[in-house]
C-alpha cells in the first residue's frame, strides 16, 4: 500500500545575511527560489510503493557497541568542531553502511562505516560548510584530495613519501589503505575512477551553483557522480569478496543497472532532503526538484510528482536490465558472484531509501 506523506516547508533554519537581499553575484537568487516553497504543503508518495519487490534490511552485525566504536574513531580523528561531532552522532555512518550492505561481515561493515564518515564530512564542507562560498579554498582541498587518492589507489600506490594531508584526508588514507589491501587490482582501478569523478563533480558543481542553477541535463550529468553512489557500487566486490572479470562491467545491461541505481538514489535523496535544503540558506540547492521549478517552471508539487515518476521508471528499467545480464551457468562461482552483485545494487538503493 502506498502511503502519502505531507511535508511543510517552513522558514529558514537559521538567519543568514543573504536572506535580506538577493545575492548580487548570482544570475538567479537562490533565496527567491526557496521562497517559492516556503509555507507549502507538498505530498510525497511512499518510495517503497514506487519500487515493488525491493525490501530494506539492516545488517545484523549492527550493534550499539560497533556504532560507538565507529563514532569514537571518527570523533577522535576527524571531528574538529562541534558541527562535525553533532553530524557524526546524528547521521550514524555505521547504520548507513549496515543498510547498504545488509549481508556482509562485521569488519567490512565497520570499514565502510568509517569511509562513509569521511565521505560525508568531506562533501559537507564544500556543500554547506566553510568552503561553500570559498572557491579558492575548495580548489586547494581538491588538489590535495586528488594527490592523496593517487597515492593510495594510483598505478604506483604508496611509492615514495606521502603527500601532505589535512586531518580529514589522513582519515581517508587510513581507511582506504585497509580496504585496498583486500581489493583486486581491477576493483581498485574502478573505485579510484569513481572517487575521482565524484571529487571532480562536487567541485565543478560548486562553481556552477555560485553562478546559476544548472539546467536539468547539466544537473543529471553531474549528479550521477556527486551522489557518490558509484563508489559504493564499486565497493561491492570488496564487501562480498566477489571475483568478477572487468569485461562484465562493459555489458550494456550492467551499465544500465549502475546508471539506474545512481539515478534512483539521486532522485529519492533529492525529494527526501528538499525540506532541509530549503531551510538551510547557507548551502547549495543541489536538488533536482529546485532545478525543475526554476528552469522548467513546474510548480513545487508538479516537480515532486515528476521526480517520483522518474523513480518508478528507473526501477522498471533496472528490473528489465536484470533480465539481460549474462549469467554463466557453467561457472557456478561466477554466476553466484554476479547474482550477489546485482542484489547488492538493489540493496544500496533500498538501503539508502530506508536510511533517508
Amino acid at each position: 500500500m502506498t502511503v502519502d506523506t505531507s511535508v511543510r516547508f517552513g522558514a529558514p533554519t537559521e538567519p543568514h545575511p543573504s536572506c535580506a537581499t538577493p545575492l548580487s553575484e548570482l544570475a538567479v537568487s537562490h533565496e527567491a527560489l526557496r521562497n517559492q516553497f516556503r509555507g507549502l504543503d507538498i505530498i510525497v508518495p511512499d518510495f517503497y510503493g514506487l519500487m515493488p519487490g525491493w525490501s530494506p534490511k539492516v545488517n545484523e552485525v549492527y550493534t550499539n557497541e560497533l556504532r560507538k566504536k565507529t563514532n569514537s574513531w571518527l570523533l577522535d580523528r576527524i571531528a574538529s568542531n562541534s558541527k562535525h561531532r553533532k553530524w557524526i552522532e546524528g547521521v550514524n555512518p555505521l547504520f548507513l553502511s549496515s543498510c547498504f550492505y545488509p549481508d556482509i561481515e562485521e569488519e567490512p561493515c565497520y570499514q565502510i562505516g568509517l569511509y562513509t564518515g569521511w565521505l560525508y564530512l568531506w562533501d559537507d564542507e564544500i556543500d554547506c560548510g566553510i568552503l561553500a562560498k570559498d572557491t579558492a579554498g575548495t580548489k586547494r582541498v581538491y588538489k590535495e584530495t586528488q594527490a592523496v587518492m593517487s597515492y593510495t589507489l594510483g598505478p604506483t600506490r604508496f611509492s615514495g613519501p606521502p603527500p601532505e594531508m589535512s586531518p580529514i584526508m589522513e582519515v581517508y588514507c587510513d581507511v582506504v589503505t585497509t580496504i585496498q589491501a583486500s581489493c583486486s587490482e581491477p576493483t581498485q582501478v574502478r573505485v579510484l575512477d569513481e572517487l575521482r569523478q565524484y571529487a571532480n563533480a562536487v567541485v565543478s558543481m560548486q562553481a556552477k551553483y555560485n553562478e546559476d542553477l544548472p539546467n536539468f541535463k547539466e544537473f543529471n550529468e553531474s549528479r550521477r557522480h556527486t551522489a557518490g553512489v558509484g563508489i559504493y557500487i564499486g565497493l561491492l566486490e570488496y564487501c562480498y569478496k566477489l571475483d568478477i572479470p572487468s569485461s562484465f562491467f562493459e555489458h550494456e545491461a550492467v551499465k544500465t543497472i549502475i546508471d539506474k541505481a545512481c539515478s534512483l538514489i539521486q532522485n529519492i535523496n533529492d525529494v527526501a532532503s528538499l525540506a532541509k535544503e530549503i531551510g538551510d540558506v547557507r548551502g547549495q540547492l543541489d536538488n533536482v526538484v529546485a532545478v525543475l521549478v526554476h528552469h522548467h517552471k513546474l510548480s513545487p508539487q508538479a516537480a515532486i510528482d515528476f521526480t517520483c515518476q522518474l523513480v518508478s521508471d528507473d526501477h522498471t528499467a533496472f528490473e528489465d536490465a536484470k533480465t539481460r545480464v549474462p549469467i554463466p551457468e557453467d561457472n557456478p562461482k561466477l554466476a553466484q558472484d554476479i547474482r550477489t552483485w546485482i542484489k547488492g545494487c538493489e540493496d544500496i538503493v533500498i538501503g539508502m531509501t530506508y536510511w533517508t
